[in-house]
């Protein structure tokens, strides 16, 4: 009788600790999503290009978006190959051109209003640009900007917010991207005083329809510096967006190979360097190797960004609440995370054997763990008991 008793308890307390396992597992799992697509703006469909030539046919990329300084539009987004268009929410209100090959970053100044920055890719002579646009809605370049010695190894965006000392405006400029992952020994993001019209004005010397404005590397803001930046996990990640708000650097890096999904990064300086914190998943509402986010700007509480084939606008006022399930967990680059180094997480695996590393460190107090969510294997946070 006493055994059967004790069968009878031993057999209620694992029952009762499985069923604890379990709903910790529901109600802790979290995917850390910054986002819940449910409250955006809009999510606008907006197809890839392509281009016919003599060699045959090929994507034209769209990857750049900016919010607009026109009052007839409330933001411009640009492909790579010469296309541009302007839109208030999803309603196309005007279409473009310009002569930028491999357009990959547009940016309104916040100096002079009728103004904004373009920047290519991978630029012949380490140049940006300077213009407006016509009645016609194409991109008209004034001014030519050279960094002087800077290194072009994949300029992927580029924004306008308060500069490092906290005077004036600055443009900042990635060079973060890395389609190679780690082939970039260095990983830097340039910056400088938005020029005054005088300096937009001045020529140079240079015999061209625009003027030419050199900059040389300097620390006392009269030409471009830079910042050498770090990712906290130490891994070379791929990123085609950043965007300046409230004094904070916001970073992007793209779904592409190894890492899975598309993560949001808050930067802190500290001297000349920009350490990049991993806050959250940039929700795109697919897993298509098209979903992955090529360009972003924040204005007036607001994220704009894209992805290659969709534009998509969400509340965001400098801070993010990441979504965890039932929970919102509020992150930001001070948010410790649980100390883990020198630890590798583990790789959870689905049943067809595919590879899920994990994209997101756990916060202080969680720890990653592998568990069933929606007949798949994934790794989540779960509390540390």
């Amino acid at each position: 009788m006493k055994f059967q008793h004790m069968f009878w308890v031993s057999l209620f307390v694992f029952l009762f600790s499985c069923r604890q396992e379990t709903s910790a597992i529901k109600d802790d799992a979290s995917d850390r999503e910054c986002f819940n697509l449910n409250d955006s703006t809009f999510t606008l469909g907006h197809p890839l290009g392509s281009i016919k030539s003599d060699s045959g046919q090929y994507y034209d990329l769209w990857e750049s978006i900016a919010y607009s300084n026109d009052p007839d539009s409330q933001f411009i987004t640009g492909s790579e190959k010469g296309e541009l268009e302007a839109y208030i929410g999803e309603e196309k209100t005007k279409s473009g051109e310009h002569d930028i090959d491999g357009l990959s970053a547009i940016s309104a100044s916040s100096k002079h209003k009728e103004l904004y920055y373009f920047a290519p890719d991978h630029p012949t002579d380490n140049e940006l640009f300077v213009g407006s646009f016509n009645s016609n809605g194409a991109f008209e370049v004034k001014q030519t900007i050279v960094l002087e010695g800077a290194r072009d190894d994949d300029w992927e965006d580029l924004t306008v917010g308060k500069c490092p000392n906290g005077k004036g405006s600055c443009v900042y400029l990635s060079n973060l991207g890395d389609n190679g992952l780690s082939s970039q020994d260095r990983y830097e993001v340039y910056y400088f005083p938005e020029p005054t019209i005088k300096q937009l004005n001045q020529n140079n010397g240079q015999d061209q329809a625009s003027g030419v404005l050199k900059l040389t590397r300097q620390s006392d803001g009269k030409g471009y510096n830079s910042f050498e930046v770090e990712y906290e996990d130490g891994e070379g990640f791929n990123s085609e967006a950043i965007a300046a708000y409230k004094g904070k650097l916001f970073v992007i890096t793209k779904r592409w190979k190894k890492h899975r999904e598309n993560l949001l990064w808050e930067a802190k300086i500290t001297g000349d360097k920009l350490s990049l914190k991993k806050l959250c998943q940039v929700p795109v509402g697919s897993g298509s190797e098209w979903e992955q986010v090529t360009a972003m700007d924040i204005k007036s509480d607001k994220m704009l960004y894209r992805t290659y084939r969709k534009i998509i606008e969400v509340p965001f006022d400098g801070s993010v609440k990441a979504v965890s399930g039932s929970n919102e967990e509020e992150l930001s680059a001070d948010t410790p995370n649980q100390s883990r180094s020198d630890e590798k997480y583990p790789e959870c695996k689905s049943e067809g054997g595919k590879g899920y590393g994990n994209p997101f460190a756990c916060s202080k107090g969680k720890s990653a763990q592998c568990a069933k969510q929606n007949d798949d294997y994934k790794e989540i946070c779960r509390i540390v008991s």
